[in-house]
């Protein structure tokens, strides 16, 4: 979406005036490295190191805490761009520009040998400060394959996780002019009501999406009141968006006006660059300047810098496969072939298809200057709203693709890299099969469809981040390998034709409906190698949590193998990627995380 330079002006002018008096915040920002020990040290200050750290320094034993972030804490006009819902494009961009790592990946050997930016952060609040602020959960099933994976599941099935969503979030249901013009529907039963983190539908819904509806049922997707509680179909999502100001809700700003916490210190724009262990025990935290932050006898460092940097400073630290270590000269603490293995996200599509809406029923034609106006001068318009708050999220079957079953009836070891470790390549095989499973029972989504825009959810493919010299200041060599697992591929294919006959449905026969590219003709499975998205930056999976025999890197409380004092908490520790987009699953994992370490709320 290109946003009229003047449109960015006025508004940033607009909420600057309103965010002049800064609101007070729980941490203790820092300008220099502390001299002094904790409790806890959190390296990263994203959506789960933020959460986590809140948690942590409001438990009854008040632990010190401290957390490294190597971007900056944005305020005021700086931050502005972020907050507004309807610049989620912007914010992309913006962050993409001043506040990211700038990776980019391997080629890919499944799609053209392309490379692509791989999206991480370095700010605060993490991704969740600049992505959709879709807020939503995978199925009951998906979660309780975590369970079922990790032997875990009073901690990690779905009865566990769903208590945790409801413990971080506060939700606000929809207007009734939205109720009434759009239908949007809720549960109050699948929402909590105290949490930090602020849910909502936006009061504004585009009439495009009620077209859309329409053609979903008439395809026999069903439409749940609600699906916050894991439904299927074609649902309603809420934003991350803070009602009444209309701003992101995100890690950062969750805790604004709550008062100063002694025991809670944050040391922003700062770069961690490895774990210091005394033996097998984690001391403290080795900074870029070499200055080295400890914690106290007995206490922990906590890795929440996300599934790339995480698996990227385990490594570099002495853990992860020592075959790789002993190859670049890095001395083994720990060998854990599973760091940096495993990795997932949901590769996207986006066929070319254009449609033909009435003025001001669709996003593809707003007038971003009107819309900017009015949301500075009374917070309502489109740019209340994000991405969107609605999407499909349909099965196998659903989509016309349970002929793709048999190809994941193959031995997954197959389709991974040769130097794989038995270890891992055992563990991605339990995964697959509880994947396959769930996809083939129709209890988990594998496509998510918004708009023209398809997504995997469920993927087979695996890729890594592996670290190629000791030198911290280079970043880890990203391997998708998307489309690696013919079984992708296959469903890929399917969901280019289902999403043709969507825009099919009657629903759709005034809007002009013209496909450009594949095209009719066109070899789709030609088209995906070159236009294919292989992430949509829902890192997770390479510091995998389950059995250390079967690859994986932490144990069911979040504790790295083979060493003492060290944890992660982040996206890195999920075994395998939910159908869904990650915010509020980090968030809950954050949440349970806090439980194990200091006891629920």
């Amino acid at each position: 979406m290109h946003i009229p330079l003047l449109s960015l002006i006025s508004l940033a002018v607009a909420l600057t005036a309103a965010a002049d008096d800064l609101p007070s915040r729980p941490w203790n920002v820092l300008t220099t490295p502390p001299n002094k020990t904790y409790d806890y040290i959190l390296v990263g200050g994203g959506t789960a190191g933020l959460y986590l750290a809140n948690r942590l320094t409001a438990s009854p034993k008040k632990p010190s805490v401290l957390v490294i972030e190597s971007g900056p804490i944005l305020d005021g006009a700086a931050e502005q761009p972020l907050l507004v819902p309807g610049l989620v494009f912007t914010a992309l961009s913006v962050a993409g520009q001043k506040y990211d790592w700038n990776i980019t990946s391997a080629p890919n050997a499944n799609l053209n040998n392309r490379t692509t930016a791989v999206l991480t952060r370095r700010i605060a609040g993490g991704a969740s400060s600049s992505n959709g602020m879709f807020f939503c959960r995978g199925t009951p099933r998906d979660y309780d394959d975590w369970g079922a994976y990790t032997r875990a599941a009073g901690t990690w099935g779905w009865r566990a996780m769903r208590r945790a969503f409801h413990a971080v979030e506060t939700f606000s249901p929809p207007n009734e002019a939205i109720v009434a013009s759009r239908g949007v529907s809720w549960d109050w039963a699948a929402h909590g009501r105290s949490g930090p983190v602020h849910s909502s539908f936006p009061p504004w819904v585009w009439a495009s999406t009620l077209t859309w509806r329409a053609a979903l049922r008439s395809l026999g997707v069903p439409l749940p009141r609600e699906g916050g509680d894991g439904a299927l179909g074609a649902v309603w999502v809420p934003n991350s968006v803070r009602p009444g100001s209309w701003t992101r809700s995100y890690a950062k700003n969750m805790l604004d006006g709550q008062p100063l916490r002694a025991n809670y210190d944050i040391l922003p724009s700062t770069t961690a660059v490895r774990i210091v262990f005394s033996g097998t025990t984690a001391v403290g935290v080795e900074l870029a300047d070499g200055t080295v932050l400890r914690v106290v006898r007995g206490g922990e460092v906590v890795l929440t810098a996300g599934a790339i940097h995480s698996p990227r400073l385990l490594q570099l630290s002495g853990v992860g496969d020592a075959r790789h270590l002993k190859s670049l000269g890095i001395p083994v603490v720990a060998d854990l072939p599973g760091v940096g293995e495993n990795y997932q996200d949901h590769p996207t599509l986006a066929p070319s298809i254009s449609l033909t809406w009435p003025a001001g029923t669709d996003a593809s034609g707003i007038n971003a200057t009107a819309a900017a106006a009015q949301y500075a001068a009374n917070r309502t318009g489109p740019y209340t709203a994000g991405v969107g708050s609605h999407a499909s999220f349909t099965t196998l079957d659903q989509v016309g693709a349970s002929h793709c079953l048999p190809l994941a009836d193959t031995d997954a070891a197959e389709y991974l890299p040769a130097d794989t470790h038995p270890s891992v390549a055992r563990g991605i095989r339990r995964q697959l099969a509880l994947t396959v499973s769930a996809l083939r029972d129709g209890r988990s989504a594998a496509l998510e469809q918004a708009s023209t825009t398809l997504s995997l959810q469920r993927p087979l493919s695996r890729g890594s981040v592996r670290i190629t010299t000791r030198d911290p200041a280079v970043m880890p060599r990203v391997d998708w390998r998307s489309l690696s697992h013919p079984f992708d591929t296959c469903v890929a294919v399917a969901a280019v034709g289902w999403l043709r006959r969507l825009v099919s449905q009657p629903a759709f026969a005034d809007k002009n409906v013209t496909e450009t590219a594949p095209g009719a003709g066109g070899d789709v499975e030609e088209w995906l190698k070159g236009a294919m998205q292989p992430s949509w930056w829902h890192h997770s999976g390479t510091t995998a949590m389950g059995l250390r025999e079967e690859g994986a890197v932490v144990d069911s409380e979040l504790r790295v193998y083979g060493v003492h004092g060290l944890r992660v908490v982040d996206a890195g520790v999920v075994p395998m990627l939910v159908g869904a987009h990650l915010s509020a699953s980090v968030y809950a994992l954050a949440e349970v995380a806090a439980g194990v370490m200091v006891g629920g709320k």
